[in-house]
C-alpha cells in the first residue's frame, strides 16, 4: 500500500475532527532529546505533526503504525493561540504512526507523525479546549 494511501486510511480512522493549524512545537524524547517540528493539526485526543525524514527517524526508527507496546513516549510544548493571546500548552504523548509521504508540500515535511495524549500537564487540558472550541486568535489554518 503506497503511503498515501496509508495516511488517508489513518485520516478517515480519526474519532475527531481536526483542526488543521501550523504551530512550532518542541518535542523531548529518549534522554532528554530536544527536537522541533511543526504541527499540521490538533484534535482532543492528539496532535499530528510534519517534519523531514531525519527528524522522524531519530523519533522512531521505523515506518507505520506503531504496536501499542512500543509507542515511545515523547513531551511536547508548544503555544496554543486562544482569545486572550497564546497560552503554553504541554502534554506527555505516544507516537502512534509515522508516515513518509511522496506528495509533500515540501522536504522539510515530508514525513507525518501521529502523537495520542497521555497526559495533560498544568491548565494544558483548558487551553486545548479554548483553543478548539472557543476559537482561535493569531494563527490561521496552515
Amino acid at each position: 500500500m503506497s503511503a498515501s494511501k496509508r495516511h488517508e486510511r489513518y485520516e478517515e480512522g480519526r474519532r475527531f475532527p481536526r483542526i488543521p493549524v501550523a504551530i512550532p512545537i518542541t518535542i523531548v524524547h529518549g534522554q532528554n532529546q530536544t527536537t522541533e517540528a511543526v504541527t499540521y493539526d490538533i484534535s482532543p485526543d492528539g496532535i499530528q505533526i510534519r517534519c523531514n525524514q531525519a527528524i522522524a527517524q531519530i523519533l522512531h526508527p521505523k515506518c507505520e503504525r506503531i504496536e501499542e507496546s512500543a509507542r515511545p513516549p515523547v513531551d511536547v510544548t508548544l503555544n496554543l493561540p486562544v482569545k486572550k493571546g497564546e497560552k503554553k500548552f504541554i502534554a506527555r504523548c505516544h507516537i502512534v504512526y509515522m508516515i513518509f509521504l511522496k506528495e509533500a508540500e515540501s522536504d522539510a515535511e515530508n514525513a507525518a507523525i501521529g502523537l495520542k495524549y497521555m497526559a495533560l500537564k498544568g491548565r494544558s487540558e483548558k487551553y486545548l479546549h479554548q483553543f478548539l472550541f472557543k476559537g482561535r486568535q493569531g494563527i490561521g489554518p496552515r
